[in-house]
């Protein structure tokens, strides 16, 4: 998917299940996207301070701070 003369690639994925998280991150990987992993909100937001990324897929229900 491209917008404008930018490729949409980086994906955070905050997930604590730690089976689920790898799934997710395989999968995309396998489709050709970057992806950075988060166990919960506060990792999430430390994450994107440093690297913005173009999507964030996140669980709702996560230990300190949820989606």
């Amino acid at each position: 998917m491209k917008t404008g003369s930018s490729l949409l690639r980086r994906i955070l994925v905050v997930e604590d299940d730690e089976d689920m998280q790898e799934n997710l991150r395989r999968i995309l990987v396998g489709a050709g996207y970057e992806v950075h992993l988060a166990q919960n909100g506060v990792e999430a937001i430390t994450v994107l301070e440093s690297e913005p990324c173009h999507l964030v897929l996140t669980d709702l229900v996560m230990p300190e701070m949820g989606g």
